[in-house]
């Protein structure tokens, strides 16, 4: 686009009228569908892509394309709450789709968050996933900056882990394939993306972003701090439960909830076994840390694991925990249930 056009660029916000001070968002067939403006960094898309009930009043052109300006509320329910494990190497085209928003363990304490540019199929080899991430400087360069870029998932082998994050389609809030692949290549090449600092799963806001075009605000104090906890393989195992009487007070628990949340962990604060009843604590995604009580029914498993507490002191640190916020990747229910019981986090989700 030459600079003749800039004139077409003015909007209100900041009247940003340089074409090299936004990022173009294109479709695979490199239509025009917005603009974000690295000034003031709105959002303006057209019609196609940008959802009525988030669009505003103000608009401008481009061309023969009308761009309107697009502001979304920061509502965590759009927060996907649940994650699908990619078990077959050899298939991923059959589980992954290019937009999807993706996890994958970088190393023993750190998971990285992605979005899937495509799938390459790569024969009796494990598939291929090209990515567009936010990574730390490349090989030769020496400044440790970040930047956006595309690439493959490196060094994959079967002990490889990667989750699909499941958005849920049906909110408005989530924004189609075509214009979360759109924001993302518009930022490769950028330094940076928030404040440019991994240790703050700045990786993780940025693929939020592409799928939803929100900038999330995710990092409390409490959730920085449970970033430098170091996750470790906790042994255990799991024993069903065929009657209450089995259960007793302080017990790691799991229940199977709902379809996307299918283990639900919770802590045993009481036991009815005449009534059938049980209590429990338990971290939830809407609600942070609830109590409840309810009938007992199966399936239900106890988690046998060591644990230096006693009964009391696990409640007791199921009301007072490390976090009281949800968050899939750092304190889950099952991270909660564990750090109860044994002050540690599981490394796996």
């Amino acid at each position: 686009m030459g600079k003749s056009q800039s004139s077409y660029l003015s909007h209100r916000g900041c009247n940003n009228t340089d074409v090299n001070a936004f990022r173009w968002y294109r479709d695979h067939a490199s239509v025009l569908i917005g603009v974000n403006c690295k000034k003031c960094d709105s959002e303006w898309l057209t019609e196609s892509v940008g959802r009525e009930e988030y669009r505003k009043k103000d608009k401008f052109s481009v061309g023969q394309t009308t761009l309107h300006f697009m502001e979304k509320p920061s509502d965590d329910s759009v927060i996907p709450t649940d994650y699908t494990e990619i078990t077959d190497l050899h298939n991923l085209a059959g589980s992954l789709t290019a937009g999807d928003h993706i996890i994958y363990q970088l190393d023993a304490n750190l998971y990285h968050h992605a979005i899937v540019r495509r799938v390459e199929d790569m024969g009796p080899a494990y598939d291929k996933i090209i990515i567009i991430h936010m990574q730390i400087g490349g090989e030769n360069d020496e400044s440790k900056a970040t930047i956006i870029s595309e690439g493959p998932v490196d060094d994959m082998d079967k002990k490889t882990v990667i989750y699909k994050l499941n958005y849920d389609e049906n909110n408005k809030l989530v924004d189609e394939r075509s214009l979360t692949l759109a924001r993302a290549e518009a930022w490769v090449g950028e330094i940076g993306f928030g404040d440019g600092n991994l240790t703050e799963k700045d990786c993780e806001n940025f693929a939020f972003f592409c799928k939803t075009g929100i900038h999330p605000s995710r990092l409390v104090e409490d959730e920085k701090a449970l970033a430098e906890v170091v996750r470790v393989i906790v042994p255990y195992r799991d024993e069903p439960i065929d009657n209450v009487a089995d259960l007793s007070v302080g017990d790691q628990v799991v229940m199977f909830k709902k379809v996307l949340h299918p283990r639900c962990h919770m802590i045993v604060t009481s036991v009815d076994p005449v009534g059938r009843k049980i209590g429990v604590i338990r971290l939830t995604f809407a609600r942070g840390v609830v109590e409840e009580e309810f009938m007992f029914r199966k399936p239900m498993f106890k988690v046998i694991t060591e644990s230096p507490y006693s009964a009391q002191e696990v409640i007791g640190r199921a009301k007072n925990p490390i976090s009281t916020k949800y968050n899939i990747f750092l304190f889950n229910c099952k991270h909660f249930a564990f750090w109860c019981k044994t002050d540690k986090i599981p490394k796996s989700p």
